[in-house]
Parts: structure tokens; sequence; C-alpha cells
């Protein structure tokens, strides 16, 4: 391993230990979650349901996959002065795994009443820096089209 690769290494190693600590402060950290709701989003591997242990070819290529995006949502519960989690999954056949879907499924998510019960007009996002969440879909969301609703976002 040669110096060059080795800083490179380092500096990845100590961005990752910055973006752990602050991700563990914003979702841990009761003062700095009030009036907040933290929000990690993330596709889970394709799945294929009611898999056997034997079959024949043809059963194994015209089994569906699903798709799974999943969210936490971290906020601080009013009466009790404490944070909690809702874990909200949609799983789809749509495979695509891309920005329209992921915009898709914010909006599905905020349409569901649990979230509607605890929203707050501002938000922290946290996800990773796969192709599906770093686009114009997904900018143009939470950027455009929640700042028109006055909710405060952070990506």
């Amino acid at each position: 391993m040669d110096l060059e690769n080795y800083e490179a290494i380092l500096f990845h190693k100590n961005i990752s230990s910055i973006q752990r600590g602050v991700y563990n402060k914003h979702r841990s950290d009761l003062e700095n979650l009030k009036g907040k709701i933290l929000i990690e989003v993330d596709f889970k591997q394709k799945f294929v349901k009611g898999l056997s242990p034997r079959q024949v070819s043809s059963e194994y290529y015209n089994q569906l996959s699903r798709s799974c995006l999943g969210f936490g949502i971290y906020y601080v519960a009013t009466n009790e002065n404490k944070i909690k989690l809702i874990n909200f999954d949609i799983i789809s056949s749509d495979l695509s795994s891309d920005g329209n879907a992921a915009v898709r499924g914010f909006r599905i998510l905020r349409q569901q009443q649990f979230f509607k019960d605890i929203d707050q007009l501002n938000y922290i996002v946290w996800c990773d820096t796969g192709k599906h969440f770093r686009n114009y879909e997904m900018a143009g969301f939470l950027f455009v089209e929640l700042k028109q609703e006055n909710i405060h976002d952070k990506f």
C-alpha cells in the first residue's frame, strides 16, 4: 500500500467517524430533537417470499421479487419527554430503487395518520449516498416541495 492510498483511507475513516458522531447525536440528544423529526431512509435488499428448499427451475424464475423502502422516524414524545422510534416499511413489487420511488415513499409516509400526529416543521433526513437518494428528484422533493409547505430540512 502506498502513502497516497493510506491517506485516502485515513481521510475516509475520519469523515465516517465524524458522520457517525453527528448521526448518533441527532437521534439520541433529546434537546436537539425537540421540534424536529429525524427520518432515516434506506432501500433494503430485494427479497422473494415463499421460497421452498426444492424448486423446479420454472418456479424459481417465475417468483416475484419485492423491494423494501424503510423509514425510521425518531421524534420527541411531548407527553413523555423522551425520544420514540417508529419503523415504517413499504414493500412493493416495483423493483425500481430510484429517486422517484424514494419520493413516492416519502409522500406515502407523510400521508399516514401516525406521521401526521407527530409531524413537525423541521426534518433531519439521514440516508446513504446511493444514486436513489442523490439525485434531482430527491433534491427537488426535499428542498423545493417541502419548502413550499414551510418545512425545513437538513439532508
